[in-house]
């Protein structure tokens, strides 16, 4: 929704997409003090007036680069969980949703990203168990938080591959 954020004075860029690839592009490209007028992704702010450009493509979630923790403080993985603060990591399975339900966002999302592809993406099995692997080895988490927005949405081969896992 940028139209509710264009109005503002103090905001010069506006992310209309994910904006995992597309916004370390845009600091890319400022700090190299290149044109970024026309970045995909974005509306961008020019003398006072709004550059509306195009959406950018949906990221595949399985190329993302695992989550680097190591710029926060040891407090930061202490999250409050029935009662008690355990170690927590946060790992995305999957993004968006299969379903159409009418009181969720993602039913818009699915429709104003439709020509970029699913708006519904699952990381492969391979992806997920790396990336377990990897966080546990580094963070040694007593509490892994599981993000999907529809995690049992999946194949019952897909929650068996998982479950064993």
């Amino acid at each position: 929704s940028p139209e509710t954020l264009e109005n503002d004075e103090i905001i010069d860029y506006i992310s209309i997409s994910e904006g995992e690839v597309a916004f370390v592009e845009l600091c890319r490209r400022i700090e190299k003090g290149l044109d970024v007028k026309n970045m995909t992704g974005f509306w961008i702010k020019d003398n006072g007036s709004w550059i509306k450009n195009q959406r950018a493509p949906l990221v595949d979630i399985n190329t993302l680069p695992g989550l680097d923790l190591s710029i926060f403080s040891e407090a930061y993985l202490n999250k409050p969980i029935m009662g008690r603060n355990f170690r927590t990591i946060s790992v995305e399975t999957t993004r968006g949703c299969p379903y159409r339900c009418s009181y969720c966002a993602d039913r818009t999302l699915t429709e104003v990203f439709r020509p970029f592809g699913s708006w519904y993406r699952q990381k492969t099995m391979q992806r997920l168990d790396s990336e377990f692997k990897e966080l546990i080895a580094t963070y040694n988490p007593e509490f892994i938080y599981i993000m999907s927005e529809s995690f049992l949405s999946g194949s019952l081969k897909r929650i068996m591959e998982f479950a064993d896992m």
